[in-house]
């Protein structure tokens, strides 16, 4: 049943990358949002980097972010092409590709690193990645790290009726179904694959931060004119308990829409999770810059550097980058007709921390104090290192 329109959440504001940059020599990211800018706006998260989509060649180098640390939050790790392997001084160690997660929980104090998976390092090709960071409340940053390793087949595949799609459940709850992610506030992540021919409703929590990242396809919101495109995040107000998705309508005498640039990627995982029914209820290359901000995926910047007294990682364009333009506008009358557009999407829900954020690089804390505490514990060892 489609919900009544006063209680789908109203569309805040859209976010869309304003440059791009490289983490170490393997992570091409657009940083589509940070916590100096919106923290208060999209608390509990701090962070998203999104990375690629972009081709690697076969190499034998290692390619990745070398050791470095992290305090006061968690970082979440998803895969949509590609492969990631995480060590770090905790104990905590993975392997994860095309669906699996990584949920590290940095708490207290933790040095990790990143690379691309051995096997594809040497195979080359696309990869595509988000790493998330999520805070963590003032009386639980000090607790001791924990890492997650969340493989595809672990995660429930929740089916929408009418063939509108299917949720995958990485943590939260939806429909009855929960994620096997372990959390300290309440969260959902959602997968999203929308065949979006039908209107789909998605109930929230009232009084939650919702957030939606684009991946694939093109998504139209009830009352919004403009779609959210690839690599685009809308974020909606916290009244209500409603996402409200539309079909999208295609004009009858249009000879073309210029759609993404780049490959039509299969959704990952596909056939491998578990399923469940809802119940009703060519290539463009591209300069990358240095984030502005510090921050970014595996915190490896220059503030990082100057924590930690190393070189930086080469951080030369060297890659083909998979951008998107989005269509081109409908002009004068034409017929309009729902038009079957499949989508690939990520939505963030979580219960707001009303708590200070100071940041400093790879460190979140309450005060300025904190992070004077945490850059010191990290030069002195307190941290751990990697053997």
């Amino acid at each position: 049943m489609t919900a009544p329109i006063k209680h789908c959440k109203k569309l805040d504001r859209i976010l869309r990358s304003t440059g791009s940059h490289w983490v170490g020599n393997g992570f091409p990211v657009q940083t589509l949002f940070a916590y100096p800018e919106l923290g208060a706006v999209l608390s509990p998260f701090l962070l998203l980097d999104y990375a690629g989509p972009a081709e690697f060649p076969p190499t034998q180098q290692r390619l990745g972010v070398g050791e470095h640390p992290h305090r006061g939050f968690e970082t979440v790790t998803i895969v949509y092409s590609g492969e990631v392997d995480h060590r770090d001084s905790a104990g905590g160690c993975g392997h994860i590709g095309p669906g699996d997660v990584q949920w590290m929980t940095a708490a207290s104090g933790v040095v990790h690193e990143e690379f691309h998976g051995h096997d594809f390092a040497q195979q080359g090709g696309l990869f595509e990645m988000i790493q998330l960071w999520v805070n963590l409340p003032a009386k639980h940053k000090m607790t001791s790290p924990r890492y997650q390793t969340i493989l595809d087949s672990h995660i429930p595949n929740v089916r929408l009726p009418d063939n509108q799609g299917s949720v995958r459940v990485i943590a939260g709850e939806y429909a009855g179904v929960t994620g096997p992610a372990q959390t300290f506030t309440p969260i959902h992540v959602w997968d999203l694959r929308l065949s979006n021919t039908h209107p789909v409703q998605i109930p929230l929590p009232e009084g939650h931060t919702a957030a939606l990242l684009v991946l694939k396809g093109e998504l139209h919101l009830s009352q919004v004119e403009t779609p959210i495109n690839h690599a685009e995040i809308a974020i909606f107000e916290r009244q209500n308990t409603q996402l409200c998705i539309k079909e999208p309508l295609i004009y009858s005498s249009m000879s073309r829409v210029a759609g993404q640039i780049g490959e039509d990627r299969d959704a990952c995982g596909a056939g491998r999770s578990r399923d469940y029914d809802a119940k009703p209820h060519k290539k463009a290359s591209a300069r990358f810059d240095r984030n502005p901000y510090g921050t970014g995926l595996g915190g490896r910047t220059a503030a990082l550097c100057l924590l930690s007294r190393r070189t930086a990682l080469d951080c030369e364009p060297r890659l083909a980058f998979h951008p998107a333009r989005p269509p081109s506008r409908p002009c004068g009358n034409r017929s309009a007709v729902p038009q079957a557009n499949n989508v690939t999407a990520l939505l963030l829900c979580g219960e707001p921390i009303h708590e200070p954020i100071t940041g400093s690089g790879p460190f979140v804390m309450n005060t300025a104090a904190e992070i004077r505490q945490a850059i010191n514990d990290y030069q002195s060892g307190k941290m751990g290192h990697l053997s």
